[in-house]
């Protein structure tokens, strides 16, 4: 796809202008909402799963995997037991 005809969405959030057009992005943006979504810290990211280890603001540490796209993470992992929170729009 071209990039000068693709129409980008625009966020305007935190000095981010447009929504993110990959996983990259979505860590990007991740770091900057951690406060309102209820983390304290991040401990760590990498690009081994989980990609995140951050800490809530309770104390509790958490594992975080991001995807661009929520339907990838069953594709890419097994979920045993893990908990899986899928988000649509968290900015609209």
């Amino acid at each position: 796809m071209n990039p000068a005809k693709r129409t980008l969405e625009n966020i305007n959030y935190k000095g981010m202008q447009y929504a993110p057009e990959g996983e990259i992005g979505v860590v990007y943006l991740f770091s900057k909402m951690q406060r309102e979504l209820g983390y304290k810290n991040i401990i760590r990211i990498g690009d081994s799963f989980p990609n995140c280890e951050a800490l809530k603001i309770t104390g509790k540490r958490t594992r975080i995997e991001f995807e661009f796209r929520a339907g990838n993470f069953l594709n890419h992992h097994k979920p045993n037991s893990l908990k899986l929170k899928s988000v649509d729009s968290i900015i609209e």
